[in-house]
């Protein structure tokens, strides 16, 4: 029997950054970081193919294959998380989606000319900040945290059932309520159906 050659190194290319078919990849090593920071801001792994311009079996395929990758998916879901749970702070608190910064600087520039010396330029800047107002939908927040992350977000319900006062519910079987002619036909359908199958 012949040898086999292995092709490639392992991961799916041939070191070249073509695949082991000679197809080039569309990964790239930049992806890691715009990865983690597109899943930062709260948006999701899948939604990561608008940006890298690539199919959804892409984007798998290079967690599978590009260890760096794999970590900054998992590293991604969890710098997404802390953005949903934070934002869920911010509306409960009235604080809204995100504290909406307006930064107004103001400068002033005043020639000073002191009784020795030579005159100089002094230059003052103020700068002020603005939050935004309470905003943000609660239930749309619930929402996406029972779809984002059903693990930890689950909605439950309990439904318990009890008889009189709390106490378990009692059942009969009163055979002896029913006459012999209604327990012969229940017997002839029964006979019946066993017949027929």
């Amino acid at each position: 029997m012949g040898k086999f050659k292995k092709l490639g190194n392992g991961n799916g290319t041939n070191g070249s950054g073509k695949r082991a078919n000679g197809r080039p990849t569309l990964y790239k090593p930049i992806y890691v970081e715009q990865l983690l920071e597109h899943m930062a801001s709260g948006l999701s792994f899948e939604s990561f193919v608008s940006i890298a311009k690539c199919s959804s079996s892409a984007l798998e395929s290079w967690a599978r294959e590009h260890e760096e990758f794999k970590s900054a998916k998992k590293e991604g879901r969890k710098l997404g998380k802390i953005f949903w749970e934070t934002l869920g702070l911010n509306i409960a608190q009235g604080m809204g989606p995100r504290l909406l910064k307006t930064r107004t600087i103001k400068t002033i520039t005043r020639r000073i000319t002191p009784k020795e010396g030579d005159p100089y330029e002094l230059t003052e800047t103020t700068e002020t900040e603005t939050y935004g107002a309470a905003q943000g939908n609660t239930a749309a927040w619930i929402f996406n945290m029972i779809n984002r992350y059903p693990a930890d977000w689950k909605q439950r319900s309990a439904h318990e059932h009890t008889g009189k006062d709390g106490g378990p519910i009692k059942t009969e079987n009163k055979a002896e309520d029913f006459t012999d002619d209604t327990l012969r036909k229940i017997q002839s359908a029964i006979v019946a159906e066993q017949n027929s199958s």
